[in-house]
């Protein structure tokens, strides 16, 4: 069985004054918490075993699993110092916090992805690559497009979605792997894209799984959007 790790560190700095007294993980959303949008999926495929990264009010986040996942085992990682994520597991593997011949799925708390975690592990098995990283083909520009031929302005589109042609994609901040033996190395600080990543490319080692919708909640812009965008169709979880 998968385990599961998910960073949820950071002040959120750029969502004030939202995170100035929660951290960003908790941060409400028609009823429940990102942090509930980001792990029914990982519960959905029957993942029952969680890492948590955090080194920001991590009591709070700690006392809303407890409460509201008592069936799940959590582990709180707490970060003293910033590691990076690829740092944050070699930390966690080197104190024996982590078990490096586990299979894990690692995921960043405040990326929201509709996803079906079985269909990603049936893929990433039948690859039989080290690791599967998830890409959206899709995205929301931030910034107002202009649509124009050579006889000038067509129309505007405000922050439209945009869709990447075949080969491309956004990293959508989720992997999972056969084992943790890459991150045990790494250095501190780091994050996976700086070593790791390039070194299972080189190795013909990282495969890709597509999704259609994934959103970082990095700003207040970000946030607005992903409330508008489950304010009728989230039901209350965890308790739906």
């Amino acid at each position: 069985m998968y385990k599961a790790i998910i960073h949820a560190g950071g002040k959120g700095t750029r969502l004030r004054p939202h995170t100035l007294n929660l951290p960003k993980a908790l941060l409400e959303v028609n009823g429940s918490r990102i942090i509930d949008i980001s792990i029914k999926p990982l519960i959905n495929a029957g993942i029952k075993e969680f890492y948590f990264t955090s080194s920001y009010l991590t009591e709070m986040l700690q006392a809303y699993l407890s409460e509201n996942y008592p069936d799940l085992s959590v582990t709180m990682i707490i970060e003293d110092e910033a590691r990076g994520r690829a740092g944050a597991i070699s930390h966690a593997l080197n104190n024996n916090t982590l078990d490096e011949h586990s299979k894990y799925i690692i995921l960043n708390a405040d990326d929201v992805i509709e996803i079906d975690i079985k269909k990603l592990i049936s893929q990433h098995e039948t690859s039989e690559k080290h690791a599967t990283i998830v890409l959206c083909n899709s995205f929301m520009n931030p910034y107002g497009v202009v649509n124009y031929t050579k006889n000038g302005v067509e129309n505007f589109s405000e922050k439209p979605t945009m869709t990447l042609p075949f080969g491309q994609g956004i990293h959508a901040g989720l992997g999972i792997f056969k084992n943790l033996s890459i991150f045990k190395n790494a250095e501190i600080p780091s994050h996976p894209e700086n070593k790791i990543y390039p070194k299972l490319v080189d190795e013909n080692q990282l495969g890709t799984y597509i999704v259609n919708s994934w959103q970082s909640v990095n700003t207040p812009d970000e946030y607005t959007r992903i409330k508008k965008k489950y304010s009728s169709q989230l039901e209350r979880y965890p308790n739906s």
